[in-house]
């Protein structure tokens, strides 16, 4: 995928779907879709976003990405000058911008499985800027600017709660294959359950049945289960955390936890 920098609309379809948050904001396995794709989208590359959305989301929306990108919202002042700034800094290289109108999921590293609807679009940067000089028309400008981005390369529409809740095993699967590219080694990924953010450390192993959500961090090298849940929590390198639990706390390197223990509330090994 080309580009550095995204726009993601979040459109507010909650009469749509009788949900009171728009399906992007909307958790799949217990993480908004909205983390997912832009944790994936972060992973290959993009490190700008750009959000439009009503003034009532932003703050969600804004949480779900990755810590450190550069984020701009159609709720910092006008929309359209907003916009263009976003896009005039751009990096001077980048000539086209990933668009995402609507909810999506990027699966980059999975086989294609089908989809042909048009779920995000590459757009010509330069012609997007000359439209927000002008009279703006954001449907003119994607149908002449714009490749469609579709299963070809990895992104998939949702258009329903439906098509939502099938496509949850694949964000999984998807990020597991990410972590193994990392270095990550996962004995089963069918059982092994990491959340977006999590960040975990190169020469890792991760056990059947192991559960990392929340700001978690796991050291390289440490191994992880099986049938373990960390939360919130950092593991030093080296670890060993077995048939455990550890919420909210903080594990130094070399130390073994385990089996059948629940560690919670700020606890600090050392």
């Amino acid at each position: 995928m080309n580009g550095l920098s995204a726009v993601i609309f979040i459109p507010d379809d909650t009469s749509k779907h009788g949900h009171p948050h728009p399906m992007m904001l909307q958790p799949v396995q217990g993480v908004p879709l909205l983390r997912w794709l832009s944790y994936s989208l972060y992973e290959n590359g993009v490190e700008r976003f750009f959000l439009v959305c009503r003034d009532a989301f932003v703050s969600e929306a804004r949480s779900c990405l990755p810590e450190g990108v550069e984020i701009m919202t159609s709720a910092d002042s006008n929309p359209a000058d907003q916009l263009h700034v976003f896009l005039s800094t751009a990096d001077e290289g980048e000539e086209e911008i990933t668009i995402v109108t609507g909810p999506v999921v990027y699966l980059p590293h999975l086989p294609r499985m089908g989809n042909q609807k048009a779920a995000a679009r590459l757009v010509k940067r330069e012609a997007l800027m000359d439209a927000l000089d002008g009279e703006f028309d954001f449907s003119q400008v994607l149908s002449e600017n714009c490749t469609t981005l579709s299963e070809n390369e990895g992104f998939y529409t949702v258009d329903s709660p439906a098509t939502m809740q099938h496509f949850a095993r694949y964000l999984q699967r998807n990020h597991n294959v990410c972590l193994a590219q990392q270095g990550v080694e996962i004995f089963d990924s069918e059982s092994c359950y990491v959340e977006p953010q999590v960040k975990v450390g190169a020469g890792a192993k991760l056990l059947a049945g192991t559960i990392l959500r929340g700001k978690t961090t796991i050291g390289c090298d440490t191994v992880v289960g099986p049938w373990t849940e960390i939360a919130d929590s950092e593991i030093g390198s080296q670890c060993v955390v077995q048939r455990s639990q550890v919420y909210h706390s903080h594990i130094a390197a070399n130390i073994r936890i385990g089996p059948f223990s629940y560690i919670q509330d700020n606890v600090c090994c050392k």
